[in-house]
């Protein structure tokens, strides 16, 4: 019980550091103490910060123009574009990338707008080209922007109430006003998992306990 609780902390934590720093703005609030708490995760990304923002490929484009015709990326609001410039500059709001199914080849996952909607698409990278799969689609929205979970990372399932790891990366989606999602690779395609931040838990502990 008490290494569950500890990896819900963790868990909740990393997701409210990352939203409150890049949304601080917003609200005028300073996001330095979200922000600290996510330096040593930011230290093991390194390696793919010295690579520079990623951009898509030429074929998930090619993917992306034939099932979303005049799409463009999800507009960011400019202090999250700012924050990810400063903090993560290897990822963008609406593009990041990762080995979402642990075979070795850079996937990614972007953020788009075509008819009036926001799309989360992924792209795993296969030995020919790339298979797209939807993740999620909203209205559009500015202050929701993807996130990148390292396979081994430490989180918290409220569904089930205990601790796991990372698998492989996960793509988080982050919302400012309802609850993060994660979309893990489960074999065969991705499985989509909440992840609400600390306040959404301790309410929802409130009124359990009512």
């Amino acid at each position: 019980m008490e290494a569950g609780r500890k990896y819900a902390t963790e868990g909740v934590a990393c997701r409210r550091g990352v939203r409150a720093g890049a949304t601080a703005g917003r609200n005028g609030r300073h996001g330095d103490s979200g922000i600290a708490s996510l330096i040593g995760m930011w230290l093991l990304w390194s390696v793919a910060l010295l690579a520079g923002a990623a951009e898509l490929p030429p074929q998930a484009r090619a993917l992306l123009d034939q099932k979303y015709p005049g799409w463009r990326l999800a507009q960011s609001a400019p202090q999250i574009e700012s924050w990810f410039q400063q903090y993560m500059p290897a990822f963008r709001p609406n593009l990041v990338f990762g080995d979402f199914n642990r075979d070795g080849k850079t996937d990614y996952a972007a953020q788009v707008v075509s008819g009036g909607r926001q799309h989360v698409v992924a792209f795993v990278a296969s030995g020919t080209g790339y298979s797209m799969m939807l993740l999620a689609e909203d209205p559009a929205d500015p202050f929701t922007f993807l996130v990148i979970y390292k396979r081994g990372e430490k989180d918290f399932d409220f569904e089930h109430m205990k601790p796991f790891r990372y698998a492989a990366d996960a793509v988080g989606v982050l919302y400012l006003k309802k609850t993060a999602v994660t979309y893990s690779w489960n074999g065969k395609g991705f499985a989509k998992r909440e992840a609400p931040g600390d306040e959404e838990v301790e309410a929802a502990q409130a009124e359990k306990s009512h």
